[in-house]
């Protein structure tokens, strides 16, 4: 079969045969960089990874790398015992990192959505890093996701393929503006129900449900809000209202 490859390029033009050469360095080019090593990238005796550790995992591959839902899946990539969020969208990564304040927040706020989803049995509240796998190249994790009891199926050990019923975002100095807005979006267009909003500075909380522009694009709309003072209401997890001074207080 080789010999018969061979002659049929030697029967090509130089021009055809110049062609055929780079394609096929393209393609071994390719293959070397998306071949995975026999041993990890990380220490896999080390307990706990930092930011700084994952940081220099990602500086071994190649700056235009695309990378991929399989490539946070890869255990010769990362190790599993990641406390910290590492996102991806439109197949660039992001690192989260949280502060003090920020996980004050999330213990409490989950912790008030827990005890209300867990007594009326409405599902579950589940806190990062837990992934939403929108698409290959598009993978978040919310601080906080729902999912209510007749869609407990969705979830797996690999996090969530299908829209949670709503997610809760906490802003932070990593969350800046515009890769919130294309987040948010990307949850719409993805079908989750309630997006949360989280200001700890301004302290404000801001409540958006799920509908459709003038264009019939899915978008967001706000349905409850609350500064300093104030109770903020949940539409997905029914009933559902808090004091935000809770949430805040020191």
């Amino acid at each position: 079969m080789i010999a018969q490859l061979t002659d049929k390029i030697a029967s090509l033009s130089k021009k055809q045969q110049k062609e055929v050469l780079k394609y096929v360095n393209s393609l071994l080019k390719k293959a070397k960089e998306n071949a995975s090593p026999l041993q990890p990238y990380y220490n896999p005796n080390q307990v706990e990874y930092t930011v700084e550790d994952i940081k220099n995992i990602i500086a071994k591959f190649p700056k235009n790398k695309k990378w991929t839902w399989h490539d946070l899946q890869n255990p010769l990539y990362f190790p599993e015992l990641v406390k910290f969020k590492v996102e991806l969208l439109k197949y660039k990564i992001y690192i989260m990192r949280p502060s003090a304040i920020h996980q004050k927040i999330l213990t409490r706020l989950s912790a008030f959505m827990e005890v209300y989803a867990f007594t009326n049995d409405l599902g579950d509240i589940y806190v990062a890093p837990v992934g939403v796998h929108i698409e290959e190249g598009t993978t978040l994790e919310p601080d906080i996701l729902f999912v209510a009891v007749q869609r407990k199926h969705i979830i797996t050990k690999d996090g969530t393929k299908e829209a949670p019923d709503f997610v809760v975002e906490v802003i932070s100095r990593a969350n800046y503006k515009k890769l919130r807005e294309q987040k948010k979006t990307q949850y719409a267009q993805f079908g989750v129900q309630e997006y949360w909003e989280i200001h700890p500075k301004k302290q404000k909380i801001t409540i958006e449900t799920l509908t459709q522009d003038a264009d019939g694009k899915p978008t967001y709309e706000i349905f409850s809000e609350a500064k300093k003072v104030g109770k903020i209401q949940s539409t997905v997890l029914q009933g559902f209202e808090l004091d935000i001074e809770k949430i805040f207080k020191v």
